[in-house]
């Protein structure tokens, strides 16, 4: 008898654990699965309106393959659908939207209890794949047909999303609040209520966006969330000048050791009070102290950017904040301020280069070391100073007006190409930004000059085109324009009148405008459809004398040349001929 007892739970026991053992090898699987789209969930919440990141798209990939292998490995098993849906809505999240539709349907045809649920995703799927309108109207209907808090949350976030993309910010921000109302998880509804506190910033309602923030600072169990809330209050404050409750917050932070990890942003912080109170000499030692203090860091590599725009924008000295441009990236690789940094290293090194160039022309003409001087002249023969010396005028002057904020220092720049220099194209552009710079700061004399010399001077020009839309002044069409017009449209059926009515143009019109236009087309007609090599050279060499920089002679300056040169060869050969002869 205990022999057979024996024998009974040997037979058995194996048995036994099998049972057991691939219980626990599918609920491992599944528990993975989930742990992996929870993990996946949580990167996507906080980065939520950018694109999602690598570690997202993996871990939403591996609860996938888990889910994956439930369904396959264990189709009895009373995991099966949850890792159906599981799976469902991380493919969703990554994109392939055709195949989470797929499996929303077989969900909601094969689990009648989660219709709800199956049809919400499919609405989405909708959505995603350009059905606007009828997911709209799905989604609103959906939320009055549950009583489920829950998916009510939802509907109303996705519903807040729908609007987002559609540029309706108004409408989601409602939409947030409701769906805030309806979330039961703290964790969650605090991710929603900092969303509602950014998109309350970007529309400048500080008040929602104040108590947005302090309700996440409520609900969150997130340290960083906590953290980042906070600082979001802060810059609320100072964007509002509320300087005591932007003081107040920044000091009991600064005396909590919980937030110890954000101390040098609020440093950075104090530090923009400073300057926005003027307190330049406090605001300087605030940010070299961050810089050194917090080396290395996202945070020192903002207090660089910032001494260097301090140094640039206030104290125009070049040198120290070009150093503190390049350092900003140094110190952080992967800093917001990198591009904006290394634009304006390249300004700065640009506007240093020009300043060289005409501090050099100047020594080397033995021109006066002062932009205001109204006797400067640059000899035309020199091909150097006449191509390089505008040039730098202009770009120092451009910098100083449109980048470095400082249109003082940029009008004599300007001013010595419009009113010195004895032939330049870049005169007439200058005298147009004159008038711009002149006009803001209140000089509308001088402004008026610069304008009346572009008129009559370049009054075919595109700066005097934009002259007479600012100012309303009416413009008589050009006889050469209307001529041009109708030579291209002769073209066509016609070639004998419109080369005739070209030709009327170039001999009267020595414009780039429109002679230039004119001589092009009389020199391609010439040289491919005619063949007459002897009157393509000849409007060849009109394009060269006139406007031998300009964009359509460097198109067509090989061709030039190389006729050029096969005519010469070819008069050698018939000189040759002749002699023998």
């Amino acid at each position: 008898m205990i022999g057979l007892k024996i024998s009974i739970r040997q037979a058995i026991w194996p048995m036994l654990c099998i049972l057991l053992f691939s219980g626990c090898a599918y609920f491992n699987t599944f528990y993975n699965a989930q742990q992996y789209y929870k993990a996946a969930e949580k990167i996507r919440l906080e980065k939520f309106g950018q694109s999602l990141p690598s570690s997202g798209i993996d871990a939403y990939m591996n609860a996938i393959k888990k889910s994956a292998i439930v369904i396959e490995k264990y189709p009895d098993s009373r995991f099966r659908k949850p890792a159906i849906i599981l799976m469902a809505k991380s493919r969703f999240h990554i994109g392939e939207y055709n195949q989470s539709q797929q499996l929303f349907l077989q969900i909601r045809g094969k689990y009648p209890e989660e219709k709800s649920e199956a049809e919400y995703w499919l609405s989405l799927c909708k959505w995603k794949k350009g059905k606007l309108q009828p997911a709209l109207m799905e989604l609103r209907g959906q939320l009055k047909e549950t009583d489920d808090d829950a998916l009510k949350a939802r509907i109303y976030f996705s519903l807040a999303d729908i609007h987002l993309e559609t540029k309706q910010n108004d409408e989601a921000m409602d939409y947030l609040v409701l769906g805030a109302e309806h979330m039961d998880n703290p964790n969650e509804r605090a991710e929603i209520y900092f969303r509602i506190a950014d998109l309350a910033m970007a529309s400048e309602d500080y008040d929602m966006a104040i108590e947005a923030s302090k309700n996440v600072i409520r609900n969150s169990l997130t340290p960083k969330r906590v953290e980042d809330a906070n600082l979001k209050l802060v810059k609320i404050y100072r964007t509002t000048e509320d300087w005591d409750e932007v003081s107040d917050l920044i000091k009991k932070l600064l005396g909590d050791e919980s937030f110890k990890s954000i101390w040098g942003k609020l440093e950075l912080e104090l530090a923009k009070l400073d300057l926005a109170n003027g307190n330049m000499e406090s605001a300087m030692s605030r940010l070299n102290g961050v810089a050194a203090d917090y080396s290395r860091t996202e945070t020192s590599a903002e207090a660089y950017f910032m001494l260097g725009e301090t140094a640039l924008f206030t104290h125009h000295d070049f040198e120290s904040a070009l150093k503190s441009y390049t350092q900003t990236s140094k110190e952080f690789g992967n800093t917001p301020f990198k591009k904006r940094a290394q634009v304006k290293e390249r300004e700065i090194n640009s506007f240093l280069a020009s300043l060289r160039t005409i501090a050099s022309i100047r020594a080397s003409a033995a021109l006066p070391d002062t932009a205001e001087s109204d006797s400067v002249k640059v000899i035309k023969e020199d091909s150097f100073g006449i191509s390089a010396y505008p040039s730098a005028l202009y770009n120092v002057g451009e910098l100083w007006a449109f980048h470095f904020e400082n249109s003082d220092s940029a009008v004599p720049y300007f001013q010595e190409i419009s009113d010195s220099l004895e032939a330049s194209e870049l005169m007439p552009k200058a005298m147009y930004t004159l008038v711009f710079l002149l006009k803001e700061a209140g000089k509308d004399a001088e402004a008026d000059a610069y304008k009346e010399s572009i008129l009559s001077e370049y009054p075919k020009s595109d700066y005097a085109d934009g002259i007479r839309k600012s100012y309303g002044i009416e413009h008589k069409p050009d006889p050469n324009h209307l001529q041009l017009l109708k030579a291209e449209s002769l073209m066509m059926h016609d070639a004998k009148k419109a080369i005739s009515t070209y030709m009327t143009i170039t001999d009267s019109d020595s414009t780039e405008e429109f002679g230039l236009k004119a001589a092009y087309a009389l020199a391609h007609y010439y040289d491919i459809s005619a063949v007459e090599p002897d009157s393509a050279i000849k409007y060849y060499q009109w394009m060269e004398t006139r406007f031998p920089n300009s964009e359509s002679y460097l198109q067509i300056s090989q061709r030039y040349q190389t006729m050029v040169r096969l005519m010469a060869s070819m008069q050698q050969d018939t000189v040759k001929t002749d002699d023998r002869d």
